[in-house]
């Protein structure tokens, strides 16, 4: 059963949530209009810490982190050669995908046509 502090803590975290979200959606509503580009690609101009926490606030979830420790427990540790293997991966794609997909203007590989 949830205590009260629990019920405190959850109500002042989604507080302070709607609050920078609202703030931050009334500083910009003052500025222009509102392009696609602009509300789904940040106008193309993200940096790069805003972009990582955006990726591993995606890939990272509840469901997964209670998921991994479920599957870890019953099964052993057989899933950990998959962090070095993305690891790499994401090297390769960055180094090699990225840098044609940037130039080519395109946000998804589904855009792309030869």
């Amino acid at each position: 059963m949830a205590s009260v502090i629990e019920y405190v803590v959850f109500g002042v975290l989604m507080a302070i949530n709607f609050g920078l979200g609202l703030y931050f959606s009334l500083r910009r509503m003052a500025r222009s209009a509102h392009t696609p580009v602009e509300v789904f690609l940040g106008s193309r101009a993200l940096r790069v810490i805003p972009l990582a926490a955006s990726v591993v606030a995606t890939l990272v979830s509840s469901t997964g982190v209670v998921g991994f420790t479920g599957h870890f427990y019953a099964h052993g540790f057989h899933l950990l050669w998959h962090g070095p293997t993305c690891i790499a991966m994401a090297l390769v794609a960055g180094r090699l995908f990225l840098p044609v997909m940037y130039g080519m203007r395109v946000t998804s590989i589904f855009e792309v046509s030869l």
